[in-house]
């Protein structure tokens, strides 16, 4: 897959993350979690459309058919370029698909794109649900030793079922609790984010407490959580399993989400109510958008 640019510049920084610029090695992901909004025809049309170095099926998608997983194969040429005449910013490696899919076991983009930005001493930042970020400790212990790295890990749940309902092909959250312990162990700073919540399946303050507390136990120093969004077709296919497994709960979702696929104001606001007194009850920290900025 032929791309005409390496780094996505933000029109201005992130209010989450606080990140200039955003990465992403792969198109289409293996994971294929079934509320992903990647999988939405809006975003995901470019891949399908433009495939034309290496494409290959793995895993399946929701509801059938097999995940399509497109390779940048021009992606390290464009951004050794790029890192040398753009302006310097905080670089946010997977905000589209999972940058530590199983792929990556194989063609090793991310690790690459992790280098390069070391090299030219760019502040990153790299959000996964995988236990193989562990592989590049060493290139991530040396640019958060050198400059500013930080490392945002998904868990949704603690629950096991659930998880694998929802992420059936990524490590379940026993690993990556583990995986933030080990990135916390080697002086690498890192958020646990709860993203998406569920609504009437893990929105209750007990147990988004209880994902903030074992992050916290496992040396995370920030906790994110926020609404799930159902753009495009993810509205209709997410609420399909909602009424093949929980179907007590259809109603919930059908009152709560319009059909752009955006939950109600004052659900949000409650939820981000909740969310902010359970950091604050457990010392976390939240934003980094709303912090210093870093260079």
């Amino acid at each position: 897959m032929a791309v005409r640019t390496a780094l996505n510049r933000l029109r201005k920084p992130d209010p989450w993350y606080g990140c200039e610029y955003t990465l992403n090695p792969y198109g289409g992901c293996e994971f294929s979690c079934p509320y992903c909004y990647s999988l939405a025809s809006r975003w995901g049309a470019r891949y399908r459309a433009r495939a034309s170095l290496d494409a290959f099926s793995r895993g399946s998608q929701p509801g059938g058919g097999e995940a399509k997983i497109f390779i940048k194969g021009n992606l390290i040429s464009l951004l050794r370029r790029e890192i040398r005449s753009k302006p310097k910013g905080v670089v946010f490696l997977g905000s589209a698909t999972d940058p530590y899919q199983p792929c990556e076991d194989r063609f090793h983009l991310t690790r690459r794109c992790l280098q390069l930005l070391k090299e030219s001493g760019w502040p990153l930042e790299v959000g996964t649900k995988s236990d193989l970020v562990l592989r590049d400790l060493d290139v991530l212990s040396e640019i958060s030793s050198e400059g500013f790295c930080y490392i945002f890990i998904t868990i949704t749940t603690l629950d096991r079922e659930l998880a694998r309902l929802f992420e059936p092909r990524a490590p379940g959250p026993d690993r990556r609790l583990e995986v933030v312990e080990a990135l916390s162990e080697q002086g690498i700073p890192v958020c646990v984010c709860m993203i998406p919540v569920f609504p009437g399946l893990t929105d209750e303050e007990e147990l988004i407490a209880e994902v903030a507390e074992a992050a916290r136990d496992h040396g995370a120093d920030r906790f994110l959580a926020g609404a799930l969004t159902l753009p495009g077709e993810v509205r209709e296919r997410f609420l399909k399993l909602i009424e093949a497994r929980f179907p007590d709960l259809l109603p919930l979702y059908q009152q709560l989400y319009d059909r752009k696929g955006y939950p109600r104001r004052d659900y949000e606001d409650r939820l981000m109510a909740v969310v902010e007194e359970v950091r604050r009850r457990l010392g976390l920290l939240g934003e980094l958008g709303r912090g210093p900025r870093y260079s």
